[in-house]
């Protein structure tokens, strides 16, 4: 969350316990809680997602389609 900041991300963020557990599932019957969510505001903010992704460092990041969920975050 702190490489997201430094590099100006301007969408929303989630790391509450409630905000992850609604994010965990959806209609099925899985359920993964994240460590965090992201909500991206704009198409750089995706891009910048993109970007961090890409690095060594955070390539235990899995994004899913109910919204930009970040899994397992590597932790420093």
């Amino acid at each position: 969350m702190q490489a997201l900041e430094q590099q100006g991300f301007t969408g929303d963020t989630a790391t509450s316990y409630a905000d992850r557990l609604t994010m965990s599932t959806d209609n099925s019957i899985y359920q993964l809680l994240p460590d965090a969510v992201v909500f991206p505001r704009s198409t750089a903010d995706v891009a910048l997602l993109a970007r961090l992704a890409a690095e060594p460092r955070f390539t235990s990041l899995i994004f899913t389609r109910e919204a930009a969920v970040l899994a397992r975050m590597a932790r420093r």
